[in-house]
């Protein structure tokens, strides 16, 4: 299987576009990419295939689409429009490919299933069997959660690390929530203790470069990232 690291790049390169803007996340298990990919071309036709990996590909489309063709082993299964602000979600388990027929701009997240898995395992959850919605769902949180990193791909070498991971965490636990299957949600939320919540203040403030991980600061709290 392929590198989930690199699926940013293979779906610009089926573009005809190089070195798209991308973020990276790194996880204990793995890495999430986020890419910001711009077609500025119509009419580019199929698109090379997405060698296979367990990692579900998470686009959200920033501009309207009047026509789009996801295709997986060499048949479309999805064709239909796109609103900005819409998204799908895939399972890149299979070979996937896009006929392009017109301008678009998206983020695309790649999220490889260890890193799923690994958030599951650490807010005390079963690990998710799939993730699926509707083509074409509109989630204001994904949309958020997406706009906020917006500005760091203008500037990705000082983007803050930290930010990003929470941005990261934050997505892959609503997406466990609203569109995992297989796996039984159940989160448990509390607060910090006075020391707690003194601690993590006292180390994000240390390190104002953002270069501390929210694993490192609840590893210093005694508590998991969630």
């Amino acid at each position: 299987m392929s590198d989930p690291q690199k699926h940013g790049h293979i779906i610009a390169a089926g573009l005809g576009l190089s070195n798209p803007p991308a973020l990276a996340v790194r996880s204990r298990a793995s890495q999430v990419e986020i890419s910001k990919i711009s077609c500025v071309r119509t009419g580019v036709g199929m698109t090379q295939a997405i060698p296979a990996a367990d990692v579900f590909a998470l686009g959200l489309y920033l501009t309207d689409v009047s026509y789009h063709e996801i295709w997986n082993r060499g048949r479309p299964v999805i064709r239909q429009g796109y609103s900005a602000n819409s998204m799908t979600i895939v399972n890149l388990t299979g070979e996937w490919s896009a006929n392009i027929f017109s301008t678009f701009e998206v983020v695309a997240f790649s999220l490889p299933r260890s890193v799923l898995d690994e958030v599951a395992g650490d807010a005390g959850l079963k690990q998710v069997g799939n993730l699926s919605c509707d083509p074409g769902t509109i989630d204001p949180v994904v949309f958020q959660l997406a706009a906020s990193i917006l500005p760091a791909f203008q500037r990705s070498n000082e983007a803050n690390a930290l930010f990003l991971e929470y941005v990261v965490l934050a997505l892959c636990v609503h997406l466990l929530e609203r569109y995992g299957i297989g796996a039984e949600i159940k989160l448990c939320r509390g607060g910090l203790t006075p020391f707690q919540l003194r601690r993590a203040k006292d180390l994000i403030a240390s390190d104002l470069a953002g270069n501390i991980s929210l694993a490192d600061i609840a590893g210093e709290c005694g508590l998991s990232r969630q």
